[in-house]
């Protein structure tokens, strides 16, 4: 994320403008999930969730193409629905992982299940700061600093529990 953030400052600086990679980032961010979900926590696949997804990135590709290419809107009018999407089906794979807990008699591990309650609880929460990303990015007065400093801090919170997530369950090397 990091470097991600210095590569999309960067290219803001040379350009004007980074709203055109945001779109990008949200199509990587939705495979990422959908192969975490299918491959990590759910039990099985979920074909509605893969199927969701793959409708998620078509429709952020034709918003793309449709703001970028065509240049159907200027960067003022830019409303980038891509990442209230993106969450919306991360959101969505954290629900059929409480579905399927729920319908099952499995137990699962805490670990697990505070893992997609943090996730479940940062998506959601950042999908209601970028609901109103036009008006947040163009009002010239200071309510705009308060959406962006809770979306900064909802994310340091995330990285920061997956970051001790990490540190207590990580693979313990034998000497």
């Amino acid at each position: 994320m990091t470097i991600t953030e210095w590569g999309v400052a960067y290219y803001a600086q040379i350009m004007g403008s980074n709203a055109i990679l945001f779109a990008g980032y949200c199509i990587i961010e939705i495979c990422f999930y959908n192969y975490f979900y299918n491959k990590h926590i759910l039990y099985k696949k979920n074909k509605f969730a893969i199927g969701l997804s793959a409708l998620a990135i078509a429709y952020i590709v034709f918003e793309w193409t449709n703001n970028f290419i065509f240049k159907t809107i200027d960067h003022i009018q830019y409303q980038p629905y891509c990442k209230v999407i993106s969450n919306f089906i991360i959101v969505i794979y954290t629900l059929i992982f409480f579905y399927e807990i729920a319908n099952s008699y499995k137990a699962v591990e805490q670990e697990r299940f505070r893992l997609n309650i943090a996730i479940l609880i940062t998506y959601t929460l950042t999908a209601l700061v970028f609901l109103p990303y036009n008006y947040l990015v163009n009002e010239k007065t200071g309510i705009n600093f308060i959406f962006w400093t809770l979306n900064v801090l909802i994310t340091f919170l995330f990285y920061g529990y997956l970051i001790i997530m990490l540190w207590k369950n990580g693979k313990i090397h034998k000497r």
